[in-house]
């Protein structure tokens, strides 16, 4: 009777034999037919060479930070603020890192102004400057041809720059301009360009962080810190907008009572002025109505006063705290693709063949 066991490893001896003799048979052939195997080899390393070659250097930022509100509720006043504004949550995050690649975010942060090598002018145009108009628009083409027929009516554009950031009078070749850039910043799938921007959220800490990588490194740093800014100053404005509308009315109705009471006791001084304390049946009633006028609204400023105070410290105790962790800072490690490893993946794909 047979060992299993013997018979197992005698048959993976078998095996490990075929196989080195597989690969010195391979080998031999590649010696023998030196030429076919260059013929095969020498095309595909020069091109993924090439590829990797004009692939430009990159550089990666990223910017960290968090954010915090209040959830506490309250009565009166502060709990009418306190059913306005939801607390912290993952989903509350998640929807902050979602506005990051929104329209108005983003074409927000291209017309925001800043000095990069020394010139001061919108992002917009520092990113055309940063690309170069046709290696952006050349993002769209495949095999000689356009992805998107729009492309042709600005393909001949030179020297191309935004004037101007009312988005609503752009001409027609200023939007698809902006089109082209935006789909650089998140994206477009459907002709095959990646997102330079993305963002991620730590669920456990709630610290979010957005990444962006471009061609220049002030641009960079630049761009990060200005759609952070945009973002933040939106997202506070958004939290806070339905508790500044209560706060404004309350405001405008202390303000009305305030106005009421003044002049009441004006009336009040001015009668007291005109009669010096020789009042007749008629006017003893005119001037119990305006002593009962003053003290009805000097008890109703006092309580408008109160709520307006209550309200005012419940809304700045709602305003969400944006903190910042990580700011991008120069210099940032660039990123190069490597010539070395294409040649490498070259050679390998090629012998294979």
């Amino acid at each position: 009777m047979s060992d299993p066991s013997i018979n197992q490893n005698q048959e993976e001896e078998i095996s490990l034999k075929d196989i080195f003799l597989i690969i010195k048979e391979y080998f031999l052939a590649v010696i023998k037919h030196w030429k076919l195997s260059v013929f095969f080899v020498l095309p595909i390393v020069l091109y993924l060479g090439y590829q990797a070659a004009m692939v430009p250097i990159t550089y990666p930022g990223k910017l960290t930070f968090m954010m915090e509100s209040d959830d506490g509720g309250g009565g009166g006043v502060k709990g009418l603020l306190g059913s306005l504004v939801g607390g912290k949550s993952k989903s509350g995050l998640k929807k902050v890192l979602v506005l990051f690649h929104s329209q108005k975010i983003v074409y927000d942060t291209f017309f925001e102004k800043d000095t990069i090598d020394g010139k001061f002018d919108f992002l917009a145009n520092h990113m055309i400057d940063a690309y170069s108009f046709d290696d952006l628009v050349n993002e769209y083409y495949s095999l000689g041809s356009p992805k998107e027929g729009w492309l042709k009516q600005i393909v001949d554009l030179e020297n191309f720059s935004f004037s101007h950031e009312n988005i609503d009078r752009f001409t027609n070749e200023e939007r698809l301009v902006l089109k082209v850039i935006y789909n650089k910043v998140v994206g477009n799938g459907e002709v095959g360009i990646d997102p330079t921007l993305s963002s991620a959220l730590d669920e456990e800490s709630g610290i979010m962080t957005i990444s962006f990588t471009s061609v220049s490194e002030s641009f960079t740093i630049s761009f990060l810190k200005i759609i952070y800014s945009n973002l933040s100053k939106f997202y506070i404005d958004k939290t806070v907008e339905k508790q500044l509308k209560t706060f404004n009315i309350m405001q405008y109705k202390n303000d009305s009572i305030k106005t009421e009471l003044l002049n009441a006791e004006y009336s009040l001084a001015d009668f007291n002025d005109r009669n010096h304390n020789m009042v007749t049946i008629k006017g003893s009633l005119r001037k119990d109505a305006l002593q009962r006028k003053v003290g009805l609204l000097s008890t109703l400023y006092a309580v408008s006063v109160r709520n307006l105070e209550d309200t005012d410290f419940a809304l700045r105790n709602r305003i969400p705290i944006v903190q910042v962790i990580d700011l991008p800072r120069a210099p940032i490690y660039r990123q190069k693709a490597s010539i070395a490893l294409a040649l490498i993946k070259g050679s390998l794909i090629g012998f294979a063949l």
